[in-house]
């Protein structure tokens, strides 16, 4: 697969439904995109807080932990803010409060 130059934009706002979820998809883009001077947001919709195999993980603290990664990651990669929107994770609806919160 060639290696293709980042978007020429100066903003960048991705928008993912789980902490991890950039990571797996676009990193690498948004690394050489913060390297070429862009800046970057990260909007989460859930915290993950169904996010493991555990059947005896509490939703609480792996919300908090995953979120916890999700904001250490996206320090390592230069991503200026993180916002969690906190929706319960495998429950997200379309609906027009989702449309609303993803626009604010």
């Amino acid at each position: 697969m060639p290696i293709v130059d980042p978007p020429n934009a100066r903003s960048i706002m991705v928008i993912a439904a789980h902490p991890d979820d950039m990571e797996s998809w676009c990193a690498g883009t948004i690394a050489r995109s913060i390297d070429a001077g862009a800046s970057v947001q990260l909007l989460l919709v859930t915290s993950g807080d169904k996010g493991s195999n555990d059947p005896d993980a509490e939703s609480a603290a792996l919300a908090a932990r995953r979120e916890a990664e999700a904001a250490a990651a996206a320090r390592k990669l230069g991503i200026a803010e993180v916002t969690f929107l906190r929706e319960p994770d495998g429950e997200v609806e379309e609906t027009r409060a989702l449309r609303a919160a993803l626009v604010e």
